[in-house]
């Protein structure tokens, strides 16, 4: 088994790998950011459980028991 070049490497994974690390963090950082930070995804989570909850609490099944 040969061992893979750098230049190999750059075919497979469709280019520079730094540069994808970064595309990925920007990437990351504006999803980050246009949720409204820390807040907007306490703010998600918070959401998230009080349907769960409610669909919990109104479910016919579960109100048999």
């Amino acid at each position: 088994m040969n061992k893979l070049t750098i230049t190999e490497v750059e075919h497979v994974s469709g280019g520079n790998p730094y540069l994808v690390g970064v595309g990925i963090g920007m990437v990351a950082n504006y999803v980050y950011e246009s949720v409204g930070g820390k807040a907007g995804i306490d703010a998600g989570f918070s959401a998230v459980g009080d349907y769960l909850v409610e669909a919990w609490e109104n479910d016919p099944v579960v109100s048999l028991f």
